[in-house]
């Protein structure tokens, strides 16, 4: 899916269900990233710099995102700590449950795949999306 496909069906999903993103809090903009980004010593994948710097975050459609803005109450570097297979997840979304959703590093980078974690639940983990677009198409914004 194209970016500007992306932000066309996110759009008209807001149109749709106002009543579901009344909990949104501003975008971020390009120095938040800097700093998330120079404190995880990592890029933070491209799809999610898009929608935190387009539409915010906190509680948005089905789900919560994490924000980029140090002043949110979902500020993505004060979401729990979360390894899965050894390697740290970048927490995106949380379930309100103990489980939670993100990107994983795999040595490199953080992969642009979501994963699911519980912690809670024996470390269960599973592969939810194939991207963060998809993981909002599918998880977010489903109606």
């Amino acid at each position: 899916m194209s970016v500007d496909q992306f932000d066309e069906q996110v759009r008209a999903v807001i149109s749709l269900r106002p009543g579901w993103f009344d909990g949104v809090e501003m975008p971020s903009n390009v120095n938040d990233v800097a700093r998330v980004e120079a404190a995880l010593g990592h890029a933070i994948p491209d799809e999610f710099k898009h929608f935190a710097q387009t539409f915010g975050a906190g509680y948005f459609g089905a789900s919560n995102i994490s924000s980029l803005v140090e002043t949110s109450d979902w500020y993505i570097l004060s979401r729990p700590s979360v390894i899965v297979d050894g390697n740290p997840m970048l927490v995106i979304s949380d379930d309100e449950t103990g489980g939670y959703y993100g990107f994983v590093f795999n040595g490199t980078d953080f992969g642009p795949e979501i994963i699911y974690s519980n912690p809670d639940d024996g470390n269960y983990t599973e592969r939810t999306a194939s991207s963060f677009f998809d993981y909002v198409e599918n998880n977010v914004l489903a109606l």
